[in-house]
């Protein structure tokens, strides 16, 4: 194990990090989890519950392995999708931690979504914010306008901090509560 510490060390010394950072901007197909394999490689079990269900938005807990992570905010759920406006269908997803070229950053993204592509894990505030995306956050209230999250970027370091550590595994989340892929229509 000091080897990889050392090797860890060393790339992030060298600037071996940047420089792959770099490639991930020029091919955002490139997973992390081909370029830099420090962690350890079991897969992670993420599952989001969603608690609140409403015409203004989504509210849910997300847990890693049993452990509660951040709560998240997403669009409303809908039998017929709204595109942009409407949350992803309950059920089991692959999710791999590669490069968004939209938030400049490494990002979870969701795989094998019917009825939807490009869905990630990100930060934001408001319903406003997801087109359809799982945001990542601290606290939750309602306002007249609709639901509003805070510190979001807190909560988001969090969940990433989790793919940081674990880049290789197989990683997969389960979405229970809303419309089911068979329910919805687009």
């Amino acid at each position: 194990m000091m080897g990889m510490q050392w090797l860890s060390s060393w790339m992030n010394r060298s600037g071996v990090y940047g420089f792959a950072a770099n490639v991930f901007k020029r091919s955002p197909s490139i997973s992390v989890s081909t370029t830099i394999g420090t962690g350890y490689t079991k897969p992670m079990n993420l599952k989001l519950e969603r608690l609140i269900l409403d015409e203004k938005g989504t509210i849910g807990s997300l847990y890693c392995d049993g452990v509660f992570i951040c709560h998240t905010l997403e669009d409303p759920a809908r039998k017929v999708k709204i595109h942009g406006q409407t949350c992803i269908p309950s059920g089991t997803y692959s999710v791999d931690y590669t490069w968004s070229g939209r938030f400049d950053r490494m990002l979870p993204l969701l795989g094998d979504v019917p009825l939807y592509f490009g869905i990630r894990m990100h930060g934001g505030n408001s319903t406003e914010s997801t087109a359809g995306c799982i945001l990542c956050i601290t606290n939750y209230e309602k306002t007249p306008e609709g639901w509003v999250g805070t510190y979001s970027q807190k909560a988001l370091a969090l969940v990433c901090q989790k793919f940081e550590q674990n880049p290789t595994g197989k990683h997969s989340i389960e979405i229970v509560g809303g419309y089911s892929a068979q329910e919805m229509s687009a």
